[in-house]
């Protein structure tokens, strides 16, 4: 009997000279339920039409060596960038690619900073607004004025330093009716009684017309020294206000860059 032992697996294992013109008709089912195991074990995966013409089925025996470039060039995980919006799927049939990083920029690796440790690592902005510990240390110039205290005064106590011992003196004229007699005293301390009798009537004989003045001394100073009296604690109050300056808005953080399309493939 011509039929394939053991029964074959692949089409490779079908013997192209079965059935023999002499087998029995009632073989023929069993060599077409041969072909057709051996079929559907070769194309598994087939599960619609096949519609490649014989020169795509021809080129297959260089897609095994294609495919080996396209991993080896562009493996899975490798990112290419391009300044056309062709899908890199197109140019390597049989890959599949995803949009990749849109509107950031890469940056390397780096497994000693906890931002750049991962490559799922993401963050940075475009613009920013500095807050106050991120300012430059720097100063206002600015004008302010205490407030009045009130109108006060500070007491000084202390006494005069003595001007050293010294007199005044007073000049006395003694007149009678003949005239001025006695010539002229000086007094410089205590008080001075005259009794005098011209006459030896024992009257006085001095009218009442008896005139002093005391002598005139040089200009001279005291000195006064003491402190002023303490008028307590107290506090002066400065009111103004510091003006402004910036606007406060964001700034741009970028650098010079340009754009491209950017993809990552994914098998």
């Amino acid at each position: 009997m011509g039929i394939e032992n053991p029964t074959p697996t692949y089409i490779d294992d079908l013997d192209a000279t079965l059935p023999a013109a002499t087998d029995p008709l009632s073989q023929a089912d069993d060599h077409i339920r041969n072909i057709k195991g051996a079929i559907k074990q070769t194309f598994p995966n087939v599960t619609g039409e096949v519609s490649v013409t014989q020169a795509n089925l021809n080129a297959l025996s260089g897609i095994a060596a294609v495919s080996a470039f396209y991993n080896a060039v562009y493996p899975v995980g490798c990112i290419y960038e391009s300044t056309v919006d062709t899908d890199p799927s197109t140019l390597f049939p049989g890959t599949t690619w995803s949009s990749f990083g849109q509107g950031k920029m890469l940056v390397g690796l780096d497994p000693n900073d906890d931002d750049f440790d991962s490559t799922d690592d993401s963050g940075g902005s475009k613009t920013v607004t500095l807050t106050e510990d991120q300012m430059p240390s720097h100063d206002h110039d600015d004008t302010f004025a205490t407030s009045g205290a009130g109108g006060h005064s500070h007491s000084v106590s202390g006494t005069a330093s003595s001007g050293g011992s010294h007199s005044h003196g007073t000049n006395l004229r003694f007149k009678s009716s003949s005239g001025i007699v006695g010539g002229q005293t000086t007094v410089t301390s205590g008080t001075v009684s005259i009794d005098h009798d011209n006459h030896g009537d024992g009257n006085s004989g001095f009218s009442s017309n008896i005139g002093n003045n005391t002598t005139s001394h040089s200009g001279h100073t005291h000195s006064v020294s003491g402190t002023a009296s303490n008028v307590g604690n107290h506090s002066h109050t400065i009111t103004g206000s510091v003006s402004n300056a910036g606007g406060g808005q964001a700034h741009d953080n970028m650098p010079p860059y340009v754009v491209v399309y950017r993809w990552k493939r994914d098998s």
